[in-house]
């Protein structure tokens, strides 16, 4: 199912909702003032539009008056509608009521049940559902499934302190560019850091895996987390095979446009008990300010490079927390007598390699609040980067812009001064990396209304920070803002959304960042994956070692260096391609110009920026761009009786921003996929620049500042996809385009199988569960990839596939093994014996490593992707969620493991393929599904 836009009049009118028969479970700790909640709960069941519903109260009562309380209000209610009281006594623990409704999923619903029902719902007692939220999760149940999520709830209240609608769950601001996130047409759907929803709802095939996970059994499901007994019981699936970069299953829906979440993925909490107790954290942000950053999201959903910067420059609202500050004549806080400009600019970052910003235990960052005069803490995006802590032994100072804040020893006493004097602050270090920060005899304390304050005599939780390095924030944002090329495995990257990780052994409930992880996340959030590196956020450790001071886009490094375990480093060429064109003269230039751009857009499947260097206006040249390229393109008028080398330096300086440019010419067909060369020029052109800058050169000649190569130079060969139709002295231009024509005629009425039909390449012997037919069928799939073209494989163990699909991969294309091999020489699986199993392929690039978790941030499209000795449901699901969306249309998906003996794998197959609206193809135990062109979600 694609995603489309939905309104809330669009999802009531949702056929499958209105076929639904539903079965809803309630549970009712009686307690006669409850019933008005409860009677508020069943009205809004009793509006859903659907074939049947019925309603079962679970409970803990057995007095008769009691129970005819209930039949009394579920029959004026419900009337006809099926509604039955069940009641529960002699529970150990009340809290056990909550888990007693497992039974009716399992004997009615899960297994087939009666077949009686399409759906299952959980309530508690004071949640309203509405038949909105319902028909919601069943048009983004579908949308969602082949990504392995499920849609959520924001859970609300009305706060009268506040005047508005409260999130019940929300103990901060959530900032959408770290969260882990996917944007699907005008919402962006991304995880909650505290991901609790206190219902669930079911389809038959959520059913079956719910009953068999350990979120279904009461002490299991403590394995799966923290929660108390009456939140597991609600937890559903949402930490149930969790597709990597998530942290939780659930995602809930936030407008592009209008920057919250819609009305009908908002469920009411009855009481408003959280809003309305001043002591409590939650419930103290409003719906209107609870998502920030989603404005810094481009239209592929990744952070847009003219926006990244922002959250470095404090322009963002101080009080966007919306908690309640307090005013400077509160005893104990921290205050600035006089006002401090938030804004820290670039150059006054000189001596950020030894500065820190100071993480609370909320994992919250500390700031100076120019309009209250305080020090506060939110988090990370949210609060202004203007306040950072220089350490001298065990002494410190806070810097704001250059100016030394002192800490004052007594309430209201702050002055902010020039320059830096001695360190006015006690530092104390703890084992875990955690520092207190003590002024005179009172440590600071990061308290839950946002305040910073001096007034503790101890140094617990709240008053112990971790540190992280200027740098290394710096250089997270210029991972997100740009593609960087790995120069040892070719791979092209981008940071990925991932929930920052400040260090905490066990993130508390109230953490800015993620309240709940699904199991074993745990140390996939201790760093940053960025391919074959790994960045740990918080510590005194440089991450970066060159490259990471963050500047505006056109004084971007070429290469950042980041630091690896045992003093390894990992370098990084910034990957931001563009295709140049010289192009002026009559109509038939400009018509040429045309058609190699449009073969740059479909064969090349290019995705940077254009340039083109002509002789006419804009608005007259826009006529010949595709739209492909209409919002990638650069144009450059040159001066008139400029010669070739003039043309090139500012050429040259005009695109100094992008790395690699190819220049071509008007008269080049692109006929297949030209990242290698893009790679190619990138890597060789920096290797030319290091070897002069050897040569002791001081400033590398103009000859070597063009771009980094011209169409002329190349030769057409299948590898670097290229085909020149430049007219010769006595052919007129007019037969080049007919040429030009004519070949991507016949380009477009190939068929990516073309070749199939011969026989695969036999390979030797190798260890592995493929048969010689199967091994044959896998061949055969490797020839319908595109030339030039890219294959992943997942699970490539000794090497037995790898083989059969490099020695049969199309001209050019390039083979990804990806496998958690153990230690040269081991016994099992090495990647010793895989290179030596597979030596004499140059067209394999293994790549060590847990898939998806270590691959996230990958950009290159896919050609064809196979899965092989990963049949279990968690792993199998796992990747296919991440790798499926990174197949091209027509590329191909396949596998191992498609057998009786393996009905997980039938299962998962079978559910991708109706996913993307595809069949299965099988040989043997080999699966296959071709995706569509127009692929759904």
């Amino acid at each position: 199912m694609s995603p489309r836009l939905l309104s809330h009049e669009s999802l009531l009118g949702s056929r499958q909702a209105r076929a639904a028969r539903v079965l809803c479970a309630i549970t009712f700790h009686f307690v006669a003032s409850r019933l008005g909640f409860l009677a508020e709960v069943l009205r809004a069941l009793a509006e859903y539009q659907v074939a049947a519903i019925d309603i079962v109260i679970v409970t803990n009562t057995s007095r008769p008056d009691e129970l005819g309380l209930l039949r009394r209000l579920g029959d004026e209610i419900l009337s006809g509608n099926g509604f039955t009281v069940s009641t529960y006594g002699n529970l150990s623990n009340p809290q056990h009521l909550t888990w007693c409704h497992k039974e009716i999923i399992a004997r009615e619903f899960a297994h087939g049940g009666t077949r009686r029902y399409t759906h299952f719902i959980y309530l508690e007692d004071d949640i309203r559902l509405s038949f909105v939220n319902f028909c919601y999760f069943i048009e983004y149940r579908e949308v969602l499934l082949g990504l392995g999520l499920l849609p959520a709830f924001v859970r609300m209240e009305f706060s009268a302190s506040l005047g508005g609608m409260v999130a019940s769950d929300a103990f901060w601001p959530v900032y959408v560019p770290v969260q882990s996130h996917v944007l699907l047409e005008e919402f962006v759907f991304v995880n909650m850091p505290n991901p609790y929803n206190p219902c669930f709802i079911l389809d038959a095939a959520l059913a079956e895996e719910y009953v068999h996970s350990p979120a279904f059994d009461r002490e299991g499901s403590l394995a799966v987390c923290r929660w108390g007994v009456q939140e597991r019981a609600a937890m559903g699936l949402c930490l149930e095979n969790v597709p990597a970069p998530f942290q939780s299953r659930y995602v809930v829906p936030v407008s592009r446009l209008g920057r919250s979440v819609p009305i009908f993925a908002r469920i009411s909490h009855l009481p408003n008990n959280y809003a309305n107790d001043p002591r409590s954290p939650l419930a103290k942000v409003r719906l209107d300010s609870l998502f920030m950053g989603v404005h810094e999201l481009g239209s592929d959903g990744r952070w847009r490079a003219d926006d990244a910067a922002i959250y470095r420059t404090g322009r963002r609202a101080c009080d966007a927390a919306g908690k309640p500050a307090r005013g400077p004549d509160d005893p104990g806080q921290v205050a600035s007598a006089v006002g401090v400009d938030a804004v820290a600019s670039e150059d006054e970052d000189a001596e950020s390699k030894d500065q820190y910003y100071l993480v609370t235990h909320h994992d919250t960052l500390v700031f100076v609040d120019e309009h209250l005069k305080l020090l506060r803490h939110a988090p990370f995006g949210i609060a202004p980067l203007n306040l950072v802590i220089e350490l001298d032994d065990r002494r410190g100072r806070f810097v704001v812009k250059r100016q030394q804040l002192p800490v004052a020893t007594s309430p209201g006493q702050v002055i902010a001064q020039l320059g830096r004097g001695n360190a006015d602050c006690e530092v104390e270090a703890f084992a875990d990396g955690s520092i207190g920060v003590r002024a005179g005899e009172r440590y600071l304390s990061a308290d839950m209304d946002g305040v910073v304050r001096n007034n503790r005599g101890v140094c617990l939780d709240w008053e112990r920070y971790r540190l992280v390095r200027v740098d290394t924030l710096d250089g997270l944002t210029l991972l997100r803002r740009y593609q960087w090329l790995s120069p040892g495995d070719r791979r092209i990257l981008a940071l990925a959304a991932q929930p920052l990780d400040f260090g905490r052994e066990h993130p508390t409930e109230a953490s800015a960042l993620a309240a709940t992880l699904a199991a074993g996340s745990i140390e996939l959030r201790r760093e940053f994956v960025f391919g074959p590196s790994r960045i740990r956020v918080a510590g005194k450790q440089p991450a970066f070692l060159s490259g990471a001071a963050a500047g505006n886009q056109d004084d971007a490094p070429s290469a950042v260096k980041i630091a690896g375990a045992s003093g390894t480093a990992h370098e990084f060429l910034r990957f931001d391609p563009l295709v140049h064109y010289d192009v002026d003269g009559d109509d038939s230039a400009y018509d040429r110009l045309y058609l190699s751009l449009s073969s740059l857009a479909k064969h090349a499947r290019f995705q940077g920026t254009v340039g083109v260097a002509c002789d006419r206006p804009v608005d007259e040249l826009v006529k010949y761009i595709p739209d492909a390229f209409r919002d990638r393109l650069v144009v450059f008028h040159p001066v008139e009786k400029q010669d070739a080398l003039d043309r090139h330096r500012l050429v040259h300086c005009a695109y100094r921003a992008h790395q690699p440019v190819l220049c071509c010419n008007v008269d080049t067909i692109f006929d297949a996929d030209i990242t290698d060369l893009l790679i190619d020029l990138l890597v060789g052109d920096r290797g030319k620049r290091q070897e002069l800058a050897g040569r002791g050169s001081v400033e590398v000649p103009a000859e070597h500042c063009r771009p980094s190569t011209a169409c002329s130079d190349l030769v057409p060969t299948q590898r670097r996809g290229l085909v020149d139709f430049r007219p010769t002295s006595d052919e007129e231009s007019g037969c080049t385009i007919v040429r030009m024509r004519s070949y991507l005629a016949d380009l477009d009425a190939r068929r990516p199988d073309e070749g199939a039909v011969r026989q695969a390449v036999s390979i030797p012997s190798i260890a592995g569960l493929l048969d010689a037919k199967e091994l044959e069928q896998v061949g055969l799939l490797a020839r319908q990839a595109m030339p030039n073209g890219c294959i992943v494989e997942v699970g490539s163990a000794f090497g037995q596939v790898s083989w059969s699909l490099a020695a049969n991969a199309s001209a050019g294309a390039t083979v990804y093994c990806l496998e958690s091999w153990g230690p040269e020489g081991a016994q099992a699986l090495s990647l010793e014996t895989f290179e030596k199993n597979t030596s004499g392929l140059q067209n394999i690039i293994a790549l060590p490593g847990h898939s998806p978790r270590d691959f996230l941030g990958w950009q290159r499209t896919i050609d064809l992707h196979y899965i092989g000795h990963l049949h279990s449901k968690p792993a199998l699901r796992q990747n296919l969620a991440f790798w499926t969306h990174l197949v091209r249309p027509r590329g191909c998906i396949c596998g191992h493991g498609y057998s009786v003996e393996l009905p997980e794998v039938v299962a998962e197959v079978g559910r991708l393929a109706a996913a993307v609206d595809a069949i299965v193809e099988t040989t043997g135990a080999i699966w296959s599904i071709t995706v569509p062109d127009q692929r759904p979600s």
